[in-house]
């Protein structure tokens, strides 16, 4: 029986944190791009809190994210998304 490859890799918040001037972080985020595109896989970014470690993952091709930076944890409601590439409304 042949294993099937991951259709998800979700990168941990300590690999995203700081990512845009980190160049060891950068290659390793880089050598996980190039293996899922490989593999027909898919990444999400965990813990993304700032524009440019936004901005530098999405430049890279990875448009799957959660952290404070697209909405805050809510208490017994839903909280507000923000979409740092859209105006808001």
């Amino acid at each position: 029986m042949v294993a099937r490859p991951p259709d998800l890799v979700k990168l941990d918040m300590a690999l995203i944190r700081n990512i845009d001037r980190d160049p060891n972080k950068q290659a390793v985020v880089a050598g996980m791009i190039t293996m899922m595109t490989a593999l027909g896989g898919d990444i999400i970014a965990e813990g993304v809190e700032t524009r440019e470690e936004y901005a530098w993952l999405r430049a890279r091709g990875i448009h799957l994210f959660q952290g404070y930076l697209f909405a805050k944890p809510g208490f017994e409601s839903l909280p507000e998304p923000v979409i740092p590439d859209q105006p808001s409304i």
